[in-house]
C-alpha cells in the first residue's frame, strides 16, 4: 500500500505547553543551540503527492490497507484519541485547534512510521469524519493537512538555515531565541491563512512570547531587583489571562513540591508525605500525585542511565555522523518508540550543543 521511505523526524513545534514529567517545553522555547545533526526534511513535492493522492478511501481498502489501517503504531494503540472535529450548519469545517490536535495525534509516531504512512492514516481519518456529512469539510480538511506537513516541513528548513548561520556561536543568546521564533511565525502566511494560523497556533505563541519576554527580563544585567520586579510585573499585565492562571497553576505545584522536600528533609517518609496529601488534596488526588512522582523517577533514572553510555560513546567516536548513528541505536535500546522521540527533542538541546563544541575543538587541534 505505501512505499517504503525513509523515516523523517521533526523537532515538534507544536509540542503541549507543559510536561506531566519536566519543563522540558519551557527550555526549548527560550533556547536555541545549534545542533551537531541537521534537521532532515522533504521535498515539497513529495509531501504534495502523499496528501493528494486518491488513497485510502475507507470503502475501498485492499486487504493489506485494512491491515494497516487497522493496526496503528504501538504509542497510539492505548492512547485516547483526539476529540471529533466540527461541522458548520453550511457544511464547512470548523477550523479550531481540533484539526491541530488531530494531526498532531498520528504526527508523535514519526520514528514508527514514516511520514508518508502518518499522512494516509490522517487522510483515513478525516475521510471517516467528514466525508460522509460534508464532502466540502473533507475537502478543507486535505487542504489544511498539506498546509500543516509543509509548514512543519519548513520549520526544519529555518532550523538548519540558523544552524548554518550561527554556526560559529559559543554563547547562547536570547535574541537569536526570539529572531528564530518571530522566522517560524512569519513564515506561516505561506502555507495557511490567516483564521488557521490563528485557530491552530494562538495560544502557542501567547505562551512562546511571555517565556521569551520573562527571560530576558531576568536576564538583563541593567536591572536593579526592583526594576526586575517591576518588570515582571508589567510582564503579567500585559499576559493573556489563560497564560497567568496557568503560571498560578505551576506556582502551587511548585510550592507543594518545595514544601514536601522540606518535610522529607526533617525526615518525612513517603508514606508521611501520601498522608498529607490525601488529607489536604483527597485521596484520589493523592494516588496521581504519587503515580506521578513514579513517573518522573523512571524517566530520570532511564535518561541517566542513557546519558553515561551516551557520554562513552562520544568518547570514543571520530565524527558527528557516526556518533548520531551510535546513538539513534542506543536510544532504541533504553527508550519506547514514543520515548526515543521525546529524547531526540532533548539531546538537540541538552547534548548535541556540547557535542558539537567538542568537534569543533578536536577539528581545530588538528
Amino acid at each position: 500500500m505505501v512505499a517504503g521511505v525513509a523515516t523523517y523526524f521533526w523537532t515538534n513545534p507544536t509540542a503541549s505547553v507543559v510536561n506531566d514529567m519536566d519543563d522540558d517545553r519551557v527550555q526549548s522555547i527560550t533556547r536555541h543551540n545549534t545542533s551537531a545533526v541537521p534537521e532532515i526534511v522533504v521535498q515539497q513535492e513529495a509531501i504534495k503527492q502523499w496528501v493528494s493522492g486518491d488513497r485510502p478511501m475507507p470503502n475501498e481498502l485492499t486487504d493489506e490497507e485494512k491491515v494497516f489501517f487497522n493496526n496503528p503504531p504501538y504509542s497510539l494503540q492505548n492512547s485516547a484519541p483526539p476529540s471529533p472535529l466540527g461541522i458548520n450548519d453550511d457544511g464547512s469545517l470548523m477550523i479550531d485547534e481540533r484539526i491541530k490536535f488531530l494531526f498532531e495525534y498520528y504526527l508523535t509516531a514519526i520514528g514508527e512510521e514514516t511520514v508518508e504512512e502518518l499522512i494516509q492514516r490522517i487522510k483515513y481519518d478525516l475521510y471517516a469524519q467528514l466525508y460522509a456529512t460534508s464532502p466540502t469539510a473533507y475537502q478543507r480538511g486535505i487542504e489544511l493537512l498539506e498546509g500543516y506537513i509543509l509548514y512543519r516541513n519548513h520549520v526544519g528548513e529555518i532550523k538548519n538555515e540558523f544552524a548554518q548561520r550561527y554556526h560559529d556561536a559559543t554563547e547562547y543568546s536570547l535574541e537569536r531565541a526570539l529572531e528564530l521564533k518571530q522566522t517560524l511565525w512569519h513564515s506561516r502566511s505561506q502555507f495557511m491563512d490567516k483564521e488557521t494560523s490563528t485557530a491552530f497556533f494562538q495560544q502557542e505563541d501567547e505562551y512562546d512570547l511571555y517565556m521569551i519576554s520573562k527571560a530576558q527580563i531576568m536576564a538583563n544585567a541593567e536591572y536593579s531587583p526592583a526594576e526586575r520586579e517591576a518588570a515582571l510585573v508589567e510582564l503579567n499585565q500585559t499576559t493573556p489571562l489563560w497564560v497567568e492562571e496557568q503560571n498560578e497553576q505551576e506556582k502551587r505545584i511548585s510550592t507543594l513540591r518545595s514544601n514536601e522536600q522540606h518535610q522529607r528533609d526533617l525526615g518525612a517518609t513517603d508514606d508521611d508525605i501520601q498522608a498529607m496529601r490525601s488529607q489536604k488534596f483527597g485521596k484520589e488526588a493523592a494516588e496521581m500525585l504519587r503515580a506521578l512522582d513514579e513517573r518522573r523517577a523512571q524517566w530520570k533514572t532511564k535518561v541517566a542511565r542513557y546519558r553515561q553510555e551516551a557520554t562513552e560513546i562520544l568518547s570514543r567516536t571520530a565524527s558527528p555522523e557516526e556518533a548520531d548513528q551510535l546513538l539513534n541505536d542506543l536510544r532504541q535500546q533504553h527508550f519506547s518508540e514514543q520515548e526515543q522521540i521525546r529524547i531526540r527533542s532533548l539531546d538537540k538541546i541538552e547534548l548535541y550543543p556540547t557535542m558539537a563544541n567538542d568537534y569543533a575543538l578536536e577539528a581545530a587541534a588538528e
